[in-house]
């Protein structure tokens, strides 16, 4: 099921090459807009499945 999700999403982004960021939904929530590169590796272990005590997931 996963594979299927980021295969549709990815489709999308072929056919939408632009992308937009609205900053508000950062302010909104209290959230630092961070690059793609410092998410990942933030994230890594629990995008991967493994749990780590900072994970928010």
């Amino acid at each position: 099921m996963g594979v299927q999700i980021l295969d549709e999403l990815l489709a999308g982004r072929g056919r939408h090459s632009e992308s937009h960021i609205w900053l508000d939904t950062h302010h909104a929530f209290g959230v630092t807009p961070t690059c793609f590169t410092e998410f990942a590796k933030r994230d890594a272990k629990a995008l991967l499945g493994r749990r780590t005590e900072e994970s928010t997931l």
